[in-house]
């Protein structure tokens, strides 16, 4: 909220007392914020490293970043099933360099190197 009315025009002395207002009176809450950015990177199929980077880089603290992720009780294996399946259906790996393509397209959706090798482990090789 503050990049954005910094972007507008507003002075960092307007900014900060208008932002304090708003979390005393609820209107802005980083974990509604967080739980929302959540369910909505998920559904685009990305992995905790991922949505945690978003959520960090949106200024949300790493608590909070952390809460919402824990609350969405996901199985990080199936999400990343998911997300190859998505982007290479069942084509088989042809070669090594295919096989480490695919792991970077997994790695840059935020999965970790153990999902990484579940996913590619179940793949048939040509």
């Amino acid at each position: 909220m503050a990049d954005k009315l910094a972007r507008r025009g507003f002075s960092s002395s307007e900014i900060a007392p208008l932002i304090d207002k708003l979390l005393a009176q609820g209107w802005l809450d980083h974990y509604r914020y967080a739980e929302s950015a959540v369910r909505r990177l998920l559904q685009k199929g990305y992995g905790s490293m991922r949505i945690q980077a978003e959520l960090n880089q949106k200024g949300i603290p790493d608590d909070v970043a952390k809460a919402a992720l824990n609350e969405q009780e996901t199985d990080w294996f199936t999400q990343a099933q998911a997300a190859y399946n998505r982007r290479f259906r069942d084509a088989a790996i042809t070669g090594p360099k295919d096989w480490a393509k695919r792991a970077r397209y997994l790695s840059s959706r935020g999965f970790s190197p153990e999902q990484i090798r579940a996913v590619l482990s179940k793949v048939e090789r040509a």
